[in-house]
């Protein structure tokens, strides 16, 4: 291939650590112009890159350490693909090409496991994983909302934040009602009462809301 050939050529004539001239990147860049590869090279090109890992990747990680994208970056990328939407025989090659394929940073995070700074050694000291989710509990979430306007039934000045579901009935301690409609009322971020206590003290008031 010319190309190859050409770069071949400056590459072994260049001394080590000397940076390429901006005439013959010139001269690189017309010799690819509308090359184009055959499905047989692109094969060959996919098959030979499967599974590395490319060379500057920690230089990139370093490069890119603490960055972020500016406001006018992030308000362009969202204007330009605001309203666009992939067809579904995109969606299909996507998929398709993606599937069975290992990532390429599979194994390569160095905040994994034992490494990362928060990693708590002891694991019977994780917090449980919150089991209030799923269909179930979405779908008794907006009946209970449905229920009371959506709006909070300790309605005052006072009200602040988003709408919230109280079991009225402890959910660890009642499971039989955890998705009873009766046994929810819905409440403001400021009146979601925090405490055991306070639950306690209030439950008779919740329960005459909702009767």
């Amino acid at each position: 291939m010319i190309v190859i050939s050409l770069y071949s050529c400056y590459n072994n004539s260049m001394k080590k650590g000397e940076k390429m001239s901006e005439e013959m990147k010139l001269k690189l860049s017309l010799a690819k112009k509308g090359k184009v590869f055959s499905e047989e090279h692109r094969k060959k090109l996919s098959e030979s890159h499967k599974g590395k890992i490319p060379t500057n990747l920690e230089t990139f990680k370093r490069n890119r350490l603490g960055k972020t994208n500016s406001d006018e970056w992030k308000k362009f990328m969202s204007e330009k693909f605001k309203g666009r939407v992939m067809s579904d025989e995109w969606i299909e090659k996507i998929r398709l090409s993606s599937k069975g394929r290992i990532p390429w940073n599979k194994g390569l995070s160095f905040n994994c496991g034992p490494k990362n700074p928060n990693w708590i050694k002891d694991r019977t000291k994780l917090k449980k994983f919150n089991r209030q989710i799923g269909t179930a509990h979405k779908e008794w979430v907006e009946a209970c909302k449905l229920r009371d306007g959506k709006r909070c039934k300790l309605t005052s000045k006072e009200c602040a934040g988003q709408l919230e579901v109280h079991h009225i009935h402890r959910f660890s301690e009642h499971p039989e009602l955890r998705y009873e409609i009766t046994n929810g009322i819905t409440l403001c971020h400021r009146h979601h009462p925090r405490t055991k206590q306070l639950e306690e003290k209030l439950r008779d008031t919740f329960l005459k809301l909702i009767s």
